[in-house]
């Protein structure tokens, strides 16, 4: 659950019916008048329905917005066949036949693409029961934290220029960035990527083994001050606050 800091409309994710969508819900009419495509899936999972086990949905575990609306980062999950990349899991079927698929972890960053003039960003309200969700695909990444690791927490700086995702089974955090240095178009034309993992910092000395038994989930893990010069992240009882642009640890304050 979110809330769209454009328009001020709560933002739902996995609900019954549309796996690997966001939604956009006004609850004035309450309706869903905007959607967001972020993990396809294909609904026809098995091809012998009697014996083929029941190949689970993708789900949007996080997603942050920069303070404008026009950064939206994204985590979900996904099955594949493809046993090289993910989690390794059995999934057994109704006659007790099996199948060996992935559970793999994405990152995707997405960037607000301007409308024509008449219907810009400051103006994509609801008409006529129907919201423009704008959002492009800019950068994606499969296993941000290594094969094994799920991400527990995701922030975004609120310029949107920033972010954060942490890993209890990598025991560490991953910071993001995006390259302001060109436009969107200039990246395409050069094949290049917008956004990059800037560095990964293991657990310091002295906090190692706490992410696991944190309890703690979602945003409560990692944060930006307001003006995003400074990153939080929670090992257990204590508070650690970086200096994320040098990834330098300026103090730790038990809680």
């Amino acid at each position: 659950l979110a809330k769209d800091p454009v328009t001020h409309v709560p933002i739902l994710g996995n609900l019954p019916g549309a796996p690997g969508m966001v939604h956009w819900y006004d609850p004035k009419s309450a309706s869903v008048v905007g959607t967001l495509e972020v993990a396809p899936y294909n609904r026809v999972s098995r091809r012998d329905p009697i014996n083929d086990p029941h190949i689970p949905a993708p789900a949007i575990t996080h997603l942050a917005f920069g303070q404008n609306g026009r950064d939206l980062v994204t985590v979900d999950t996904s099955w594949t066949e493809n046993t090289s990349v993910g989690c390794n899991y059995t999934l057994q079927g109704p006659t007790g036949s099996t199948t060996e698929m992935n559970m793999c972890t994405n990152i995707k960053f997405w960037t607000y693409v301007d409308a024509p003039q008449s219907s810009k960003v400051e103006q994509r309200k609801r008409r006529n029961g129907e919201m423009p969700m704008s959002y492009e695909l800019v950068s994606s990444m499969v296993a941000p934290h290594g094969r094994n690791g799920q991400v527990y927490a995701l922030a975004i700086t609120p310029d949107g220029s920033t972010a954060c995702t942490l890993s209890r089974e990598e025991d560490a955090f991953r910071v993001w960035v995006k390259n302001t240095s060109y436009s969107l178009s200039a990246a395409k034309e050069m094949g290049s990527t917008l956004w990059k993992c800037l560095y990964r910092v293991r657990s310091p000395s002295g906090y190692a083994n706490l992410l696991s038994g944190c309890e703690l989930m979602g945003e409560g893990l990692v944060s930006f001050s307001s003006d995003g010069s400074v990153l939080s992240v929670a090992y257990g009882p204590y508070l650690t606050l970086w200096d994320h642009a040098n990834a330098t640890l300026l103090t730790s304050v038990s809680v």
